[in-house]
């Protein structure tokens, strides 16, 4: 037959509840406890997750200064830290991405040099067309400086549901990016900024430049290349720029004209495509970098990849979504 009671261990008789967590012999009176408290000084229960918030969100300076708060070693709270941040990056999870809409990606990667070699963070942001806020997704770890290879494996991560649903891809124009966009046939829309700055690092347009003239014939030129809705007045523009190209003596410079005159539909993209809403900077991606350079500086440094790397994934859950405002054109 099934014994339908349990039977005490002493005397093999039945068992009475003695209390909340006790039990007790019928025969003997003996009595024990179910569950056995642990050894030792009780943990106080901490709340971690206010921690590696406050840290992320600067309202904690540094682990020196909240070690001193709590009247204990740096050592001592960097391996508690350390713990938490575990917990953290176990507990909170990415933002879940919404396959039902259109999207548009924008992606740049972060370069750091860690223990005597180079490794690159690929940093991919998904943002819904009619949205002005981007999903962070993971970001993607490898050793080495920003090659084509990483950007392709970078997109491997993502699920091909959400790939088939990307319409366009905003970059700086590296050619890793370049060729996923064409790969998937994704729309591109390059960074204007990047233009803008390669062009100022060569031919300023400030005071202080030795060729202030020319560069503020270039940079006048380009901005109307960038923003004019008129066929003819862009036409004549580019070829404006081509001259320039041939009269000026910066190498750098004319690589950076001929490769815009070449390719100068990719940046005016957003013109062609308005419903699209794109942006026509990186500047999310820009802005996620800086908060990961800031962190950087606020620790000192990381002396390992795997620190970093679980930083950046408790920075990334932590904020979920960035601002990705599209530019908006006037009539």
């Amino acid at each position: 037959m099934k014994q339908l009671q349990e039977k005490s261990l002493c005397c093999g008789e039945k068992i009475i509840r003695y209390g909340k967590k006790r039990r007790q012999c019928t025969k003997c009176k003996k009595t024990w406890s179910v569950w056995k408290s642990k050894r030792g000084k009780k943990e106080k229960r901490i709340n971690y997750q206010k921690i590696i918030k406050d840290l992320l969100e600067h309202k904690t300076a540094t682990i020196t200064a909240e070690a001193q708060k709590r009247k204990i070693t740096t050592a001592t709270f960097q391996k508690r830290v350390s713990k938490y941040l575990k917990k953290f990056n176990q507990k909170n999870k990415y933002s879940e991405i919404d396959i039902t809409k259109k999207l548009i990606v924008i992606a740049d990667a972060k370069v750091e040099y860690i223990n005597k070699s180079w490794w690159t963070w690929y940093c991919i942001f998904l943002r819904d067309i009619k949205n002005d806020e981007a999903i962070i997704c993971k970001p993607y770890c490898r050793k080495g400086t920003e090659i084509v290879k990483g950007w392709q494996e970078a997109f491997r991560g993502l699920e091909p549901s959400v790939l088939v649903k990307i319409q366009a891809l905003v970059c700086d124009g590296h050619a890793g990016l370049i060729k996923v966009a064409t790969d998937n046939k994704w729309l591109i829309q390059r960074c204007h900024f990047h233009l803008i700055a390669r062009i100022q690092s060569r031919r300023s347009k400030w005071n202080s430049s030795r060729n202030k003239k020319e560069g503020q014939k270039i940079y006048n030129l380009a901005k109307i290349a960038l923003t004019t809705k008129n066929q003819k007045i862009l036409i004549s523009t580019l070829k404006k720029l081509l001259k320039l190209k041939n009269l000026t003596t910066s190498p750098d410079l004319k690589r950076t004209l001929s490769g815009f005159c070449k390719h100068y539909k990719y940046f005016r993209t957003y013109l062609d495509y308005p419903k699209l809403n794109l942006p026509i900077t990186t500047n999310t991606a820009e802005s996620f970098n800086n908060c990961i350079q800031n962190l950087i500086f606020r620790f000192k440094g990381f002396k390992t990849v795997n620190s970093l790397k679980n930083w950046i994934e408790a920075l990334a859950k932590n904020k979920k979504k960035m601002k990705c405002r599209p530019n908006y054109q006037q009539n």
